[in-house]
């Protein structure tokens, strides 16, 4: 019995080893599975690849050769820094031109996604990127990311322009540009479904050009722009009725923003934008009109460069009142609206405020609330202590690389609770404790958060500048008295 059983075993053994032997291809016992996948089910697994190496597996066989022509998408990767010898040998531009080629003779069907990231730091040969576009147009491309750098002197600055047909497209959904590219908008555009459009450092050929592209987009939906040099777009307008999620950073430098004849100015008017991020130290007017269904932003925008900065910024915190989750990170330091509102929060107390405006606009939607600021009862969360009564959640950080306000602008304790306080505001957290600020102060923020918070749930410190402080300040809060016995104070 145990005799048959190993001869059997035997046998089964042996025929596996032929198997794997066969026609000396290594195969597993049951045939060469991936030869046996249907060319639909291996176009799905090249388009997984990156396309130099879905192009790279044409040597492979006959069946290969063409096979990587059916994937839809097609990116290309050139860097100086990031490719072998062997590749800076050969002419990136040959190689996009001979795949294109190759790609269009044997798919007639349309492209998903064309991607180009130039970055070469000498030569211009940047003219073929013309006719890329062009093909990727015509073929109804939906996704279009051009990132284009170049060594740029004023000598011999280079710009690529980006085709015309580009703003007639009809398939296009995604539009990514970066580098140096120039956008000159038609008279006659109509980019009907696009969804995406994200611009990095472009430059515009005119203050018409950015708002006739952004005004065509019929269904866009996310927009970022980016801007980092002189790009001809001092006034950026933004109007569109479509648009739910908006970023916008500004990092020009001051020699690009000498060259500036006008304010740069900013005017959205999106009626359904929920999501809004702006960043940077250059926008001297910000406007936001008509965004009633914000959910959440993030503001990082520094006032004091400002024209008239205290009419400005009320103005701002106007069009941002129906938000829900708001960030703001160094933003209103300037001094004459800290000031202005300082006045108006004591004034409000008072009951005698000669502008009720400053203090007039109500956050009611505001839940959730983080704030980086350097000093204790900054006028600015005062402001939304005392307008966001349903607020839940405020997240306070000390911002350790801010500069000090001129004492005469620092707020002081409010000398009533605020509706929050006693009714929804249950977390709180401080960040950076002990940074840059006088410590005493520090504490009389906390023992009156926890005196007054009725609701309070947990109250959370950390990133102590000094860890070994850790205990005495845990000594200390626990004999504040707290106005709610559920509050749980956590210090790290």
């Amino acid at each position: 019995m145990a005799d048959s059983s190993s001869k059997r075993a035997k046998n089964y053994y042996s025929g596996r080893e032929k198997s794997i032997t066969r026609k000396g291809v290594p195969v597993d016992g049951d045939g060469d599975r991936i030869s046996d996948l249907p060319d639909s089910v291996l176009v799905h697994i090249l388009s997984c690849l990156p396309t130099k190496d879905a192009v790279a597996t044409g040597v492979l066989s006959k069946r290969w050769q063409f096979l990587w022509t059916s994937v839809s998408s097609l990116e290309f990767l050139y860097s100086n820094r990031s490719v072998s010898t062997n590749i800076r040998k050969m002419s990136f531009p040959n190689i996009v031109n001979r795949v294109l080629l190759q790609h269009s003779a044997r798919n007639s069907g349309s492209i998903n996604k064309f991607s180009v990231q130039y970055c070469k730091f000498s030569g211009v040969d940047i003219y073929d990127a013309e006719s890329w576009v062009i093909t990727a147009i015509s073929r109804g491309v939906r996704e279009l990311e051009l990132e284009l750098r170049f060594l740029y002197t004023q000598a011999y600055p280079l710009w690529f322009i980006l085709p015309s047909s580009v703003f007639t497209s009809k398939t296009l959904v995604v539009l990514k540009l970066c580098g140096v590219i120039m956008i000159h908008v038609p008279n006659s555009v109509c980019i009907p479904n696009l969804k995406t459009l994200y611009l990095h450092s472009v430059t515009f050929h005119d203050y018409e050009s950015l708002r006739k592209l952004i005004s065509s987009s019929l269904v866009l939906e996310t927009l970022t722009i980016i801007r980092i040099y002189l790009d001809n777009a001092g006034k950026v307008c933004i109007s569109a009725p479509t648009i739910t999620r908006l970023k916008i950073n500004f990092f020009m430098n001051q020699l690009c923003l000498q060259k500036f004849e006008s304010m740069i100015v900013v005017e959205i008017n999106a009626p359904a934008l929920q999501y809004f991020d702006i960043d940077g130290y250059n926008p001297e007017v910000v406007i936001v009109t008509n965004c009633d269904n914000l959910i959440e932003a993030n503001v990082g925008v520094d006032s004091s460069l400002w024209d008239d900065p205290e009419d400005n910024v009320i103005k701002f915190l106007k069009g941002v009142s129906k938000v829900k989750f708001l960030s703001i990170t160094g933003f209103l330091y300037a001094a004459g609206p800290m000031k202005k509102m300082r006045e108006c929060a004591m004034c409000v107390e008072q009951t005698s405020c000669s502008e009720p405006e400053v203090f007039s606009t109500k956050f009611s939607n505001l839940t959730h609330l983080t704030m980086w600021t350097s000093c204790v009862w900054h006028p600015l969360l005062r402001y939304f202590l005392e307008n966001a009564d349903n607020l839940e959640v405020l997240n306070f950080k000390e911002d350790i690389d801010s500069y000090d306000l001129n004492l005469d602008v620092i707020s002081t304790e409010p000398e009533h609770a605020p509706r929050c306080l006693s009714s929804c505001l249950r977390a709180i957290s401080v960040e950076n404790f002990g940074s840059n600020m006088d410590e005493e102060d520090e504490f009389v923020m906390l023992k009156f958060f926890l005196k007054n918070g009725k609701v309070l749930r947990t109250l959370e410190i950390s990133n102590l500048c000094i860890k070994s402080k850790v205990s005495m300040l845990q000594k200390k809060i626990s004999k504040f008295p707290r106005a709610s016995e559920m509050c749980e104070i956590i210090i790290y």
